[in-house]
């Protein structure tokens, strides 16, 4: 037991021993500081792409006026025809979102950069379109997942950031996906 004692004694003692601590954070806070630059530079990214990319310009115009406008059978029935304008709209637009969401919780994007860019976005998105997505699900209910995990984060904090009152069983379900994501 005293020669344990005493290596370790001796190794902090030991020059070297003080300078691998320290490079070792240096490292640690680069790869960190890194990593966020990287989820930063991807935000942005997504955001540049979301507000340029033309065949999602011509979705949003095209499904704007529908998510305005249609009642939840209207959008059931888009949903099942998938060779038509308004379905590929509609779709374009989730399935950019359904990555992106992907991308937040697999930490390639800054989730509370594109909620503070985009939070109100997709909380009125989701809730105008769910009779659409509702029925995707219905037949598959792996689509549009990450979508409703993100949509749920984000209202669940918008409610507790308004001060509103949230059902117990989501405020858990939220401390879970917060920690995880």
């Amino acid at each position: 037991m005293d020669s344990l004692i005493d290596f370790i004694l001796t190794t902090l003692k030991h020059p070297a021993f003080h300078a691998s601590i320290l490079a070792s954070t240096v490292a640690i806070v680069g790869i960190k500081k890194t990593r966020q630059s990287a989820r930063d530079k991807n935000s942005i990214d997504f955001e540049t792409v979301y507000k340029t990319n033309p065949q999602l310009v011509a979705a949003w115009k095209l499904a704007l006026p529908i998510m305005i406008n249609s009642t939840s059978s209207e959008l059931e029935n888009i949903s099942d025809h998938f060779e038509t304008e308004k379905n590929e709209a509609i779709t374009t637009i989730l399935n950019t979102w359904e990555r992106a969401a992907n991308g937040i919780f697999h930490n390639i994007y800054d989730g509370n950069f594109l909620y503070k860019t985009y939070g109100t976005t997709v909380l009125k998105l989701y809730v105008s379109l769910y009779p659409f997505i509702r029925k995707r699900q219905s037949s598959n209910h792996r689509f549009y997942l990450q979508l409703t995990k993100l949509y749920l984060c984000w209202r669940i904090r918008r409610q507790l950031e308004n001060k509103e009152k949230v059902r117990e069983e989501l405020q858990a379900i939220y401390k879970v996906l917060e920690k995880k994501y």
